[in-house]
């Protein structure tokens, strides 16, 4: 760029800013020596604080080198002249930046105010002096601006000092002396720009001043407005309740819920050994029905085998027969008579119900189903007696262990 600060001018430039004791650490970490400038805010930087700076990126704070950069433009030098690290440094402190994270800092409101001043004091610095090589701006303190502390007593006797008074004008300096003004006395137009007098209070002695002094207002023991009376106000009112009665009332349910919680507990004792009673009941019933259906077991198996011995030969039995029921009537006994010597008879044979005509064809064999019927009956019977059997087990059982 033709118009742009040749490297001997920038050189010369950085000379002069680097002479200030403030421009001689970084502003971030008060390291020695900084080569490193950030030209957004105008303050001098060591090369580790300018690589934390890149990574906030150009949009926040923009760094170049005092040394190697030679691309500087005039506008971004008048920024580092009108800037620097004291002006930085006082401006953060003014509105409460003191943090030292970079995040926080250069996002801050303050940054975002000191960018714009020094844009616009550069803007206008850039107008007035062009590509003038040094200027003179007020904006370059040497050290950060302090304030000189104040000797309120040193004032004080340098103004009784510069003012002498003799024996008789300070005994006489006024013929009534002016009381005192402590703020309960109405007060009179004053200039705000005018300093507190202290020529009445050094006119007389303390004695006298203190007894010509305003009375002061007692606000400790004065007396505080009284409540308002009625409906929502704050003053004690007179407890009417009988402890007493709320006490005897707490005790009487007290014993009213011991007692109800004794009684629970004897319920539910009850009701345990009813349950326990009820089991064992239980458990003596079915081991009875388990003993009496072993028994009933043996004895069906007893009489199966009976039954299997004495008619596994016959050909037919008969439901008396299987049962011993063999003391027949005469009728039975001279009805069966007639069938001596047959192989089989039908039951309309035995009971006289054969219809005329018909041939017996059957006379020398066998009658299956006449056998069939026979086997079917005695089992009836048999299964008969056992339900009946089983019933009464079953009844008897009920009426011991039920009371």
């Amino acid at each position: 760029m033709a118009d742009g600060p040749s490297k001997t001018d920038i050189n010369a430039i950085f000379k002069r800013l680097r002479s200030i004791p403030t421009n001689k650490t970084c502003f971030d970490c008060n390291s020695n020596n900084p080569t490193w400038a950030s030209v957004t805010y105008g303050v001098f930087l060591c090369i580790d604080c300018s690589a934390v700076h890149r990574s906030l990126g150009v949009h926040v704070t923009f760094i170049r080198s005092t040394q190697l950069d030679t691309s500087w433009t005039w506008l971004q030098l008048r920024a580092m002249q009108v800037g620097g690290n004291a002006n930085a440094t006082a401006f953060f402190r003014q509105h409460g930046c003191t943090t030292t994270d970079a995040q926080q800092k250069y996002h801050s409101r303050a940054a975002k105010l000191y960018k714009e001043k020094l844009h616009s004091l550069a803007t206008n610095a850039m107008r007035l002096h062009g590509t003038k090589l040094h200027i003179d701006s007020h904006h370059d303190p040497t050290s950060p601006t302090t304030k000189e502390e104040v000797d309120f007593f040193k004032e004080h006797v340098d103004i009784i000092d510069s003012n002498p008074l003799s024996d008789n004008q300070k005994l006489f300096s006024s013929s009534e002396p002016q009381p005192i003004k402590n703020g309960n006395i109405k007060k009179e137009e004053f200039d705000p720009n005018e300093g507190p007098s202290v020529e009445a209070a050094l006119s007389i002695s303390p004695t006298t001043a203190a007894a010509q002094a305003e009375p002061r207002k007692a606000i400790i023991g004065a007396k505080k407005p009284a409540g308002r009376k009625g409906k929502g106000g704050l003053g004690a009112q007179r407890v009417k309740a009988n402890f007493s009665e709320i006490e005897n009332k707490a005790q009487q349910l007290d014993k009213e819920r011991e007692e109800l919680a004794a009684s629970r507990a004897v319920q539910e004792a009850k009701s345990e050994e009813d349950q326990a009673k009820q089991m064992a009941s239980m458990r003596l019933a079915y081991q009875d029905m388990s003993i009496e259906r072993k028994k009933q077991e043996e004895n069906s198996q007893s009489t199966s085998d009976e039954a299997q011995k004495k008619f596994g030969n016959a050909k037919a039995i008969s439901s008396d027969q299987f049962f011993g029921k063999n003391d027949a009537d005469f009728e039975t006994r001279q009805n069966l008579s007639r069938f001596e010597g047959s192989n089989s008879i039908s039951s309309s044979q035995f009971f006289g119900n054969e219809p005329a005509g018909r041939k017996n064809y059957s006379n020398n064999a066998p009658d299956l189903q006449d056998i069939k019927d026979g086997v079917r009956q005695g089992v009836t019977k048999v299964a008969g007696k056992l339900s009946n059997l089983a019933s009464g087990v079953m009844s008897s059982l009920q009426d011991k262990y039920s009371g």
